[in-house]
């Protein structure tokens, strides 16, 4: 199961990966450049994780609705089932990164 991760804190790296870039692009004096590009490349593994996290909460949660509806054709939800080992092995993966 999903890791009970503080949203607010993956909020504010994904903010303050998106303030280091438009900053980045106001072509700061040198070292401030520098160190800016520094901390967009150290953030950004950590930025797509969180995406992919993301992304795989909710493809998780419309299997597990697709799986507890009663109407759902079998077959489908064995398929859905497989969908559900696959994002579990996705999010786990993307927790592991963050």
């Amino acid at each position: 199961m999903p890791l009970d991760l503080p949203q607010d804190r993956l909020d504010a790296i994904v903010a303050r990966h998106r303030v280091a870039l438009d900053e980045l692009e106001t072509n700061p004096e040198p070292g401030r450049a520098i160190s800016l590009a520094k901390e967009v490349s150290e953030l950004e593994a950590v930025v797509a994780a969180i995406a992919t996290r993301r992304d795989a909460a909710v493809a998780l949660a419309e299997c597990e609705t697709f799986l507890a509806d009663p109407a759902s054709d079998t077959e489908l939800k064995a398929l859905a089932q497989d969908e559900r080992q696959a994002v579990l092995a996705d999010l786990a993966g993307a927790e592991r990164q963050i």
